[in-house]
């Protein structure tokens, strides 16, 4: 098994910047950059790594500029045998339906996990949650008419359907994340 890393100007970094897209369209790019206006989310490099058989794109990032720890999160994305790209991070899989999603998902974390500054106006906008379409609306015109209220803590997962068929998965919010509808 090998670990070799390759730079970050690599041609597979540059093909998942400019096919790789989230359901509503947005690029990979366009995703970390508003992510970075509302979390604690700062960038740091792009790259390929070979792990046995197969490759990884990545971009790693930390909460801080200024970090002086060994904190660093990596977002992967594996290339499959056919050349098609999935990302392979479970905890950035909210990325998939768009930035609003993955900042969600992180000032959540930063929540749990007692940092401070954590965007908390982002989290409890209720217009930030209009992703997720229920039977009854936006979920977010949802809150904001009080029709459903979001209990602590806030999160936003990738769930399986019951019968787990592959072209049958899909974004739901954990039912017990929400009130009544």
């Amino acid at each position: 098994m090998s670990n070799n890393i390759r730079a970050s100007d690599s041609p597979l970094v540059e093909r998942l910047k400019s096919t790789w897209r989230a359901q509503d369209g947005e690029t990979i790019e366009q995703i970390i950059s508003n992510v970075s206006k509302v979390a604690q989310f700062v960038p740091q490099m792009w790259g390929v790594v070979e792990l046995g058989q197969n490759d990884f794109i990545f971009v790693s990032w930390t909460r801080h500029r200024d970090n002086k720890s060994d904190e660093q999160y990596v977002i992967a994305w594996k290339i499959a045998l056919d050349g098609t790209l999935e990302l392979a991070s479970t905890y950035a899989k909210p990325m998939e339906l768009g930035w609003r999603a993955l900042a969600l998902s992180l000032i959540a974390s930063e929540v749990a996990d007692g940092e401070r500054d954590a965007n908390l106006r982002f989290l409890h906008d209720p217009a930030n949650f209009n992703f997720v379409t229920t039977p009854q609306g936006r979920l977010g015109d949802l809150l904001r008419q009080g029709r459903c209220t979001i209990i602590e803590p806030v999160g936003v997962d990738y769930l399986p359907k019951r019968n787990d068929k592959p072209a049958e998965k899909g974004w739901r919010v954990a039912r017990s994340a929400l009130g009544e509808l």
